[in-house]
């Protein structure tokens, strides 16, 4: 188990404004924190883009590692200590407290885990995320990051990516958790250094949000 991660999310406090998000660090144990960062998975992702549309733009690469009701991506290509997270990630006591942390009742709601890569250009729009989905917690995993490199997570207070309430970069072990409301507005500022930038975005889903734009990559949900 990797008790740090259930501590930590028991242990944090939802920031109210400019909505509910919470800043949770030290996921990991400092063995963890490093063998995670060092065996990333390299393998099994799509390069995505977006650049036109009225949800949300953005550019990345993705895989998929788990979803409710189906497969997401073979596990055997993981290091050890990602099995481990994936099977963290997929556990009650995780669910229980990012319900505890959020006040989202999380019981029965769909539960998607994704590993994402940023390169050079690399970016998210600004957007509220979509209706149907409840909370996010997305986790760091680079070891050194430096500001003038960009990729930094920006808590929004509207739709101007200039309205910064708090902004987050990704180091290892560091996190951020969003509870999706009509005003949790959040982007991904563009990379701009030479390295990627490496996160696991755990989303949950009120309802099946079906093959949305900017879903794709998860593929067909199996009945």
């Amino acid at each position: 188990m990797m008790i740090e991660l259930i501590e930590r999310l028991r242990a944090a406090r939802l920031n109210e404004e400019p909505y509910g998000w919470a800043l949770v660090q030290g996921l990991f144990s400092e063995r963890d924190r490093e063998e995670l960062s060092a065996h990333f998975p390299t393998q099994g992702f799509t390069r995505t883009r977006r650049d036109q549309g009225t949800d949300k733009r953005y550019e990345m690469a993705a895989r998929p590692l788990h979803r409710s009701g189906g497969a997401g991506s073979p596990r055997e290509d993981l290091a050890p200590v990602w099995r481990r997270l994936l099977d963290e990630l997929c556990s009650p006591a995780y669910r229980q407290a990012l319900s505890a942390l959020t006040g989202v009742g999380l019981e029965g709601h769909l539960m998607e885990i994704g590993c994402f890569r940023y390169g050079p250009g690399c970016y998210i729009s600004a957007h509220p995320d979509k209706p149907q989905k409840s909370v996010g917690h997305v986790l760091y995993f680079n070891r050194t990051w430096k500001p003038e490199w960009g990729g930094a997570f920006r808590v929004l207070g509207s739709d101007d990516e200039s309205a910064v309430a708090a902004e987050i970069w990704p180091y290892a072990g560091d996190s951020v958790v969003l509870v999706r409301s009509d005003d949790s507005w959040h982007c991904v500022t563009p990379v701009t250094g030479p390295a990627e930038r490496m996160a696991v975005h755990v989303d949950f889903w009120r309802t099946d949000p079906g093959e949305a734009p900017g879903r794709q990559v998860y593929g067909p949900r199996s009945t």
